[in-house]
């Protein structure tokens, strides 16, 4: 493409336009103009490259890769992030280049190759402490106390959050604060602090509809809303997760709208609600058919696999039960290993392959003890006990059945305490 005349005589000042673009396309970015956003960056490329200016084709090259993974779409995010950092480490840009070892570690990191991504995100964060930007630091500690936590090494994943946050604060860093907050209060869940969960949700999204940040408010939204499943609140849960999926579809964030799906389906399917369930959770499956996403696809097959089984189409709930466990042994994802094996024990008792089952909640709970996640353990405890009581096995089930209710009044979850106590009950009026 030949230049414009103006361009040729060098009349117009081609880094003002590249930089107006630039931060046009930020801004449409944030409000989920992606598609508008994608065009002003290759506009500022093409003119970057025209005036020869490498460190501003740089810049572009990494926006764009960033623009890309709002919208999932990962092979394009690599393609221009390796681009990018060829061309940062020719100029001698250290920061673009810890940038885009972080933007490469991003893609492992959805693409569920966690072991990748940590050793990006490490080299990222090693280049960032030697040049002392605080900025990259913070978010370097976050990304890894992300995947440490996924890998199930919370403590770990805990230590790079406290060490972001205060970075964050101290750099009056607002939308990285709120992430920070957000990852904090997902491993306070994890633990069974409800409250204080709560407390860094609700911050975490104060400060993103403060700032305008979407994403971020859609994130708080999910976990606001599992922790309202989890004390029975569904219609709270599901205004929350319509709320989330909305945003997600309105910004273009496809993966993200698709794992809202799956939540919807599950709190339908808690109501009883069959065929809305079932719809969620196909056009769940439908938009990740595109999108490859593997993470998708274990939340996809979880979702079938539970409705498979409330229905009694045993069949089709051990399948997906054991497509989900593939795709979670793939991704070495110890939590979602427990998950599943938990969802097979409960097919698995359902169909009278008790042994089977017996194995399989044993593999559970094990995980979870070792990760040390209450609600789940509690959770574990509690179907294997009604397995063993149903089964007439009253002194280990006794024993599982009253951990789980320890576990549950802890979490003051006593929609939980109460369902045990029925259980409980129930057998001994029988007896």
């Amino acid at each position: 493409m030949e230049p414009p005349s103006a361009i040729r005589k060098g009349t117009i000042d081609l880094a003002a336009i590249v930089h107006i673009l630039r931060q046009r396309a930020a801004v449409r970015t944030l409000i989920g103009g992606n598609n508008r956003a994608m065009a002003d960056v290759f506009r500022a490329l093409w003119l970057s490259r025209v005036a020869g200016d490498r460190s501003a084709e740089a810049e572009c090259l990494t926006q764009l890769s960033e623009v890309h993974a709002y919208s999932s779409q990962y092979d394009r995010m690599l393609e221009f992030s390796q681009a990018a950092l060829e061309l940062c480490r020719a100029t001698g840009d250290r920061i673009g280049e810890s940038v885009n070892l972080n933007n490469i570690g991003y893609v492992h990191d959805c693409l569920g190759d966690y072991p990748l991504a940590l050793e990006y995100y490490q080299r990222s964060l090693a280049i960032r402490e030697q040049i002392g930007d605080l900025v990259g630091q913070a978010t370097s500690l976050n990304n890894i106390g992300v995947v440490q936590d996924i890998l199930g090494n919370r403590r770990e994943a805990l230590d790079y959050y406290n060490r972001s946050l205060p970075i964050y604060r101290q750099i009056d860093d607002l939308p990285g604060e709120a992430c920070c907050l957000h990852n904090l209060g997902f491993i306070l869940k994890t633990d069974g602090n409800y409250a204080a969960a709560l407390d860094r949700f609700g911050a975490s999204l104060a400060i993103a509809t403060q700032v305008g940040d979407r994403w971020a408010q859609a994130y708080n939204l999910e976990n606001i809303a599992s922790i309202r499943t989890d004390f029975g609140d569904l219609e709270l849960a599901l205004q929350g997760l319509t709320r989330a999926a909305r945003i997600r579809d309105e910004v273009g964030d496809q993966a993200g709208l698709a794992g809202d799906l799956c939540r919807i389906s599950r709190v339908h399917l808690l109501q009883g609600a069959l065929a809305p369930a079932r719809e969620s959770a196909a056009r769940a499956e439908g938009i990740n058919s595109e999108l490859g996403d593997p993470q998708i696809d274990l939340r996809v097959q979880v979702a079938f696999a539970d409705l498979a089984l409330t229905e009694r189409d045993l069949a089709t709930a051990g399948e997906r039960a054991a497509r989900a466990l593939a795709v979670t042994q793939e991704l070495g994802y110890k939590a979602g290993i427990a998950d599943c094996r938990l969802l097979q024990a409960k097919v698995q008792t359902a169909a009278g392959q008790l042994d089977a089952a017996q194995r399989a909640f044993e593999q559970a709970l094990a995980i979870y003890g070792e990760l040390k996640q209450p609600y789940d353990l509690a959770t574990a405890s509690f179907e294997y006990g009604k397995m063993l009581m149903s089964a007439g096995g009253t002194g280990r089930a006794r024993e599982l059945l009253n951990e789980a209710s320890i576990l549950f009044t802890g979490m003051k979850l006593n929609l939980r305490v109460a369902q045990i106590k029925s259980v409980l009950d129930h057998h001994s009026s029988v007896k």
